[in-house]
């Protein structure tokens, strides 16, 4: 999956139909989108981006409880994605 914007409705989509269980189906989706970039710079671009497209989900709180579990779930395996990548560059 090449494209930002199909990514990030895919990872919508699963958060809208699912829960916190299904938050390793959007980590999959997270990892083959990153996957193409080689160099660590440009995957920390990337996972900047993908944070950016999410944040208005992230922080949101939202009335579906399991909708609710599955951002902070996310959000928690973003900021793990994103330290590691930042520790490669070092």
């Amino acid at each position: 999956m090449s494209d930002l914007i199909q990514c990030i409705g895919h990872i919508r989509t699963i958060a809208a139909n699912g829960d916190a269980q299904h938050v390793d189906q959007a980590a999959q989706l997270i990892s083959d989108y990153l996957s193409q970039f080689l160099q660590p710079r440009d995957r920390l671009t990337a996972i900047r981006q993908i944070e950016s497209k999410l944040e208005p989900y992230l922080g949101y709180h939202h009335c579906n409880p399991q909708v609710k579990a599955f951002y902070v779930t996310l959000s928690e395996y973003l900021d793990q994605i994103h330290m590691t990548i930042q520790i490669n560059l070092h």
